[in-house]
């Protein structure tokens, strides 16, 4: 964190200007319909989002998704 001071000679007026680092970080978790208010419950909590400052965590529907599967993974899958 940066504090700077400016000085106003005519006023006597005295300000600070706080600069502020934010990191951010985006973690995205996919989980099945009958786990995600469990799931963003014990996230908000682990989080502190009940803070100020601390974050915000949204819950958005996925319609679609894709990736490779390895072989091997997708063998044991399809079976049964």
């Amino acid at each position: 964190m940066e504090k700077e001071w400016e000085y106003e000679s005519d006023s006597e007026y005295w300000a600070s200007l706080l600069i502020v680092e934010v990191e951010k970080e985006v973690i995205q978790i996919l989980v099945s319909s009958e786990q995600v208010d469990r799931v963003f419950e014990r996230m908000y909590l682990a989080g502190k989002l009940d803070t100020p400052g601390m974050g915000i965590a949204y819950i958005t529907q996925l319609d679609k998704a894709a990736t490779y599967i390895p072989p091997e993974v997708l063998a044991k899958v399809s079976v049964g």
